[in-house]
């Protein structure tokens, strides 16, 4: 029994205490001494050793909620049933295979938690309990639901995720007073058409079920806010979605969906649902999609297109440079009156090319893969390297690979093989150019392929259709955002959200360039984006930049783009090449050079300053490693890294490598400062291990957003790439063993420890994990909360803290952008006076949220607006975890950049979550012990919650109509790409090169 339990008794005894936690204090049984607590109310036992619990627990029949989830409990005594008073009985993740009848009894209870555990069935007795209005029961083997379950009908929140239903009951309408359904990771093909009877339902989770369609009756769940069906077999969204007008999320990922097409779905719900009732005004079939044409240079893939697009053979055919676009009109197959419309991208061969291509590879278009017959598949046309390219670039689209010069030669592919092992080849064909031999051919099978393209033939909008017509359609190179939203009012499309929808799908689909947050580029629209691709091929293309090992000075510039009617657009084309990660601007006051192009960065290994050595020798210092080991050798990698990441420069990055210095700091041991050290090497080999290693004080941090980017560029361009990380094991010096990341989270989630197979030794997988995001959201709260709280104040903790902030930030700005809202998300609110509270704004910054300077974003609320009631947990979490991280003023530690809480700070902050945890449960019954100590211990594994952004907006905008808040700006974090609120000085370190905020 640990010292703390027992003095926590005590006092209880003492004070005569209706409340008493014994969370986290690793109990493995119960004390007698308890039994003399006979008045309380609340027992608090959560994420302990218990496995099983005393026959004289019922003696305390005051209790009205026991707590008891997280522990190892395998039976419950039948005496339980006696403590008739319980309302809370709360017993999530522990190991029970059976409840005893005896539960029956208990009448009074409201909410009952029985996640994670064994159970087969539940005991009929459970139907005696009417005043139930929450039940838990994911997370256990039910394959049905037993039918008594229809006689509680005060249920307002059922969870049943993670369970093997295969189908649910008629009867389930009958529980009319449900708000909250939770069905995600079941087998479900289909919902009942009965479910329109929920009509009180405000949150429905489907994740993770085999659904292909959702019934229409569901349009009567009008007071819907949440639905998630993500991961499910669902091809289109029904227009009826647009009808539930209180919808403000809709998660959707891991779906075949065609319908929206994918540039509105990653724009958010409003944007979806703005399509979806623009459609229901009348819509058009859109059949138009794109047609790449690649392979190596000197292939004959401008003649193949030319030809396909009945335009005269040329046998000095010159050789591309970077992207030309010719449209091809083509019949449909087997629909007479229909015809088809490829848009069709020659692209340049050049190696030096390819990582600019990169951004038009999209997925769900056609590949034609050229190469020259005459110099052989391997020497002639590489082959093999480009289907890799393709298929990691854009995994679902289908490949033709098109053989030239067939009139003179033999064509020497193994096509068994190829089809073996890249199903996306759709036919192998042969052509030649100069007397027309298989063109015919080839373009019957471009027609047929064509019209299996997922896009082809989907419906648009009329509104949208027009307005995107003309404004593809317009001369010139760029018009202003703001003439591009007046054309689509011109066409109907009155609200700003479908302007933003509109303006990012032309984006995606290559039509435009329009790069919405970024303050450079958001009030440009570019019309010809093979303009801007011809622009920045002129760089790539100059001898000087190559021998001046990537650098572009101003003078440069202006030679290579002198044709611009406009210099004003050299730095807007600058930007945009800082934008696809192709270079970064090291312009300043004075300086002459303006970028560096990564593309063009040496390639020989520097020698390393001395200081990433010596930076190990400091007390404290350690050094954390991670390696990526990748199928195939990709464009872009790693440069697009080293671009992404340039505020952190140190001047020294080359071909394959980079080395970057974070800008947190430490004292070091002469006074000076020490920063977290960074280097990332490529092993220059076809299938590439890429090693990233940071040293220094503290370096989890910085490693944490250094995984992020990687991983995360990767995911983004290369979807189909095969991608194993690996961490090194560190259970001796100069052991060389590597656990693949996979099976270190596999580990931690069953709580088991690795061995390693050199010395035997057993690995806990949270010393690996540490710094590379294993746990969820809530659970970090619970970790700050019962382990932080015990630790002193020591860099270890606030370094820890500040990864599991990270964390909560990254969510945020996750739920904000499936939300499509923008406001900012972070702040406090106290009570000031009888009738009224203060609003603070915090900055975003992931690294470091704070309140803004000199009282800037404080606004005073005459009440507590409702929208803020939804919002409440999910800002509650994201404040406990900014307790846990930021020092006290005049303490030994420093913040990011010497950010640090004042006393009062620090007493806001833990006011106002208190507020929260009220306003939480406000529109709710009052949250048990439990859920404070802990806010959703019955989601522990299953759905999180989401923040409700839309009412948030509203809150926000009543409070600063013109949209200032407090200074606060959108700004594009370089790892993720998500749109966070920062003030000036955060705002300029996102900038080259990163430096402390003043």
């Amino acid at each position: 029994m640990s010292e703390e339990a027992i003095s926590r008794i005590e006092e209880a005894a003492h004070t005569n205490a209706k409340e008493l936690d014994l969370s986290d204090l690793a109990l493995d049984h119960l004390p007698t001494s308890l039994s003399n607590l006979t008045n309380l109310n609340v027992l608090t036992l959560h994420n302990n050793q218990l496995t099983e619990l005393p026959e004289w627990l019922t003696d305390l029949t005051n209790l009205t909620t026991i707590a008891l989830g997280i522990n190892r409990i395998t039976e419950l005594p039948e005496s339980l049933g006696n403590l008739t008073n319980l309302t809370n009985l709360h017993l999530h993740k522990n190991q029970l295979a059976g409840l005893p009848e005896s539960l029956g009894n208990l009448t009074n209870l409201t909410a009952l938690s029985l996640n994670l555990n064994e159970l087969t069935a539940l005991p009929e007795s459970l139907e005696n309990l009417t005043n139930l209005t929450r039940l838990y029961i994911g997370d256990n083997q039910f394959t049905e639901l037993p039918q008594w379950l229809s006689n509680l009908t005060n249920l307002t929140k059922i969870y049943i995720g993670d369970s093997r239903l295969t189908a649910l009951p008629e009867w389930l309408s009958n529980l009319t007073n449900l708000t909250e359904l939770t069905l995600h990771d079941n087998q479900l093909t289909a919902l009942p058409e009965s479910l329109e009877n929920l009509t009180n339902l405000t949150t429905l989770s489907l994740d993770n079920n085999q659904l292909t369609a959702l019934p229409e009756t569901l349009s009567n769940l009008t007071n819907l806010n949440q639905l998630f069906i993500s991961d499910n077999q669902l091809t289109e969204l029904p227009q009826w979605l647009s009808n539930l007008t209180n919808l403000t999320t809709l998660s959707l990922d891991n779906n075949p969906l065609v319908s929206p097409p994918p540039e509105i779905l990653v724009s958010g719900t409003a944007a979806i649902l703005a399509f979806l009732r623009a459609l229901q005004r009348g819509s058009e079939a859109q059949w138009a999609s794109k047609m790449l044409v690649v392979g190596e240079a000197m292939v004959g893939k401008t003649s193949v297109a030319k030809a396909l697009c009945g335009l005269e053979y040329d046998k000095s055919e010159p050789q591309t440079h970077g992207v030309h676009l010719d449209p091809l009109d083509l019949p449909h197959p087997s629909l007479p009156d229909t015809a088809m419309r490829l848009n069709v991208w020659d692209f340049g061969g050049q190696l030096e090319y390819r990582a600019t291509q990169r951004f038009y590879l999209t997925d769900r278009s056609l590949f034609l893969l050229v190469w020259n017959s005459r110099q052989g598949w391997r020497t002639g046309g590489q082959v093999e390297a480009w289907l890799q390219a393709i298929t990691t670039a854009a995994p679902n689209s289908p490949i033709l690979v098109v053989a030239t010069h067939c009139s003179s030669s033999v064509a020497d592919l193994d096509e068994n093989d190829l089809f073996t092992r890249y199903p996306q080849i759709r036919r192998i064909l042969q052509v030649d150019c100069a007397d027309g031999t298989g063109i015919d051919e080839l373009r019957a099978e471009i027609a047929r392929q064509a019209a299996d393209l997922p896009l082809m033939g989907r419906p648009w909008p009329d509104t949208w259709t027009a307005a995107a017509r003309e404004l593809t359609n317009r001369p010139g190179r760029w018009i202003s955002t703001h003439q591009a939203d007046r054309l689509m009012i011109d066409h109907g499309l009155t609200d700003e959200v479908e302007h933003r929808a509109l303006r990012a799908a032309l984006h995606d689909r290559g039509d435009i360039l329009h790069f919405a947050v970024d303050p450079q580029l958001s009030e440009v629209v570019v019309l010809k984006p093979a303009w801007v691709d011809e622009m920045i091929t002129r760089v790539l293309d100059s001898r000087q930049v190559t021998e001046r090992r990537g650098l572009l000075s101003r003078t440069h510039r202006a030679e290579l783009w002198r044709d611009l009617d406009n210099p004003g657009l050299w730095d807007t084309l600058t930007v945009l090449m800082e934008r696809f990660d192709l270079a970064y601007r090291i312009d300043a006051p004075g300086h002459e050079d303006v970028a560096l192009l990564v593309e063009r960065l040496p390639a020989g290994t520097p020698a390393l300053p001395a200081e990433w050595e010596e930076i190990l020798r400091a007390e404290g210092a350690t050094q954390v490693d991670l390696t990526y080991r990748l199928s195939s050798r990709q464009a872009g990698v790693p440069s697009w890294f080293i671009a992404r990441e340039h505020r952190y420069t140190t001047g020294i990055a080359w071909a394959r490598g980079v080395l970057l210095r974070h800008h947190d700091h430490t004292a070091g041991p002469d006074g000076g400062s020490l920063r977290p050290l960074a280097l990332l090497v490529d092993d220059d080999s076809a299938q590439p291990t890429i090693r990233l290693s940071v040293r220094g004080p503290a370096p989890h941090r910085f490693y944490s957003i250094l995984d992020e980017a990687f991983t995360g560029i990767l995911a983004e361009r290369y979807p189909g790439l095969n991608v194993r990380r690996f961490i090194p094991c560190p259970c001796a010096d100069g052991c060389g063993h590597e656990f693949p990341y996979q099976a270190a989270q596999r580990a931690l989630e069953r709580g088991k420890s690795l061995q390693c197979p050199e010395t035997i030794d057993d690995v806990d997988p949270r010393t690996l994990l540490f710094g590379l995001r294993p746990f969820h959201l809530e659970r970090d709260v619970s970790e700050l909360k019962a382990g932080l709280g015990r630790l002193a104040q020591t860099t270890n903790r606030i370094e820890r803290a500040q990864l599991y902030m990270l964390d909560h930030v990254r969510d945020l700005l996750r739920h904000r952008g499936e939300q499509g809202t923008r406001c900012p998300g972070i702040f406090t609110v106290v009570k000031t006076g009888r009738l009224t509270y203060e609003f603070r704004l915090y900055c975003e910054h992931p690294e470091g949220p704070h309140p803004l300077d000199d009282g800037a974003g404080v606004y005073e609320l005459k009440r507590l607006p409702a929208g803020l009631s939804r919002y409440a947990p999910y800002l509650h979490v994201l404040l406990t975890g900014l307790l846990g991280m930021l020092p006290v003023v005049g303490s030994m530690l420093s913040g990011l950049g010497d950010i640090a809480l004042t006393e009062e700070d620090r007493a806001r902050l833990e006011l106002s979550r208190r507020l929260l945890d009220d306003l939480g449960s406000s529109t709710d019954e009052p949250r048990p012990a439990l859920e404070r100590h802990h806010p959703y211990p019955d989601t522990d594994h299953g759905r999180r919650p989401t923040a409700d952004f839309t009412e948030l907006r509203q809150v926000l905008v009543e409070l600063d109509p013109e949209k200032e808040w407090g200074g606060l700006r959108e700004r594009e974090l370089p790892e993720s790409r998500g749109i966070v609120y920062l003030c000036h000085r955060h705002r300029q370190a996102l900038h080259y090169p990163a430096q402390p905020p003043e």
